[in-house]
């Protein structure tokens, strides 16, 4: 219900992570070494309003020097090497509490969600990002997929395809010696620079009577009603919206 507005928002802080300004405030990025992202995470985490938003941009709301921004997906990891800068949008009422930040109903709660005060989203570049649900191409970054998917390698499903695009890496999704259909070949030299944002904008909507054998576990199936990470969901509110209803429901009260 509130997309116009989260919008508006996440562009300033599109903005400011694409910022040579926040690069200049994070001491990891100009390490030589890994950093450590769970000891050191509070030193790359700058909060929206404590920024100093660049010039407008001239191409794009949402900053100019982006290939992909990545609006819904259902999960992601922050980035161990650089560019690992985060910026924090604070008190934002549309981020459900802690216990309610799950990519799906049967996985336990993301770990952002106790590292931070709740009702916080993060604006980052991505790690490992699955499921399309929401993207944005520029016109840079379909040059570049053109050339990552049409010349050098078509060997995974598309979201790890562009996970891998992201994390400028040749990496096997986690858990599996031989990677998902392919070996990711090819990969390691993308230069793609991606902007999501945790939890999702988007996520994924349950209907009544749905049926999905990709979040099945122990032989059963999703039962759940709902749209993952939205608060106040158009989905589920369709029918007071066609009532001519003045209120909707949060379907992640407090």
């Amino acid at each position: 219900m509130r997309l116009k507005a989260q919008l508006q928002t996440f562009a300033k802080a599109a903005q400011a992570l694409l910022s040579p300004h926040v690069v200049s405030l994070n001491p990891l990025d100009k390490s030589s070494t890994s950093p450590d992202i769970d000891r050191d995470y509070q030193k790359i985490s700058f909060p929206l309003k404590s920024l100093v938003l660049p010039p407008h941009p001239k191409k794009s709301p949402y900053g100019d020097e982006w290939d992909i921004l990545w609006l819904g997906h259902c999960g992601t990891n922050f980035r161990a090497k650089a560019p690992t800068s985060r910026v924090l949008i604070l008190n934002d009422l549309t981020v459900p509490s802690p216990t309610h930040l799950k990519p799906h109903p049967f996985a336990a709660p993301d770990i952002y969600g106790t590292m931070y005060p709740p009702h916080t989203r993060l604006v980052h570049h991505p790690s490992g990002p699955s499921c399309s649900l929401a993207y944005a191409l520029s016109q840079r970054g379909a040059r570049k997929l053109l050339y990552e998917f049409g010349v050098k390698a078509f060997d995974k499903q598309i979201d790890f395809m562009l996970g891998d695009f992201c994390d400028n890496t040749n990496d096997t999704i986690k858990g599996s010696s031989e990677g998902v259909a392919g070996e990711g070949r090819g990969r390691e030299e993308s230069e793609g620079l991606c902007v999501t944002v945790q939890p999702p904008i988007f996520g994924h909507h349950f209907p009544e009577g749905a049926k999905s054998d990709i979040y099945a576990t122990g032989g059963g199936l999703v039962k759940m009603v709902g749209t993952l990470y939205v608060r106040w969901s158009v989905r589920m509110n369709f029918g007071r919206l066609v009532s001519g209803a003045k209120e909707v429901l949060d379907q992640w009260p407090e």
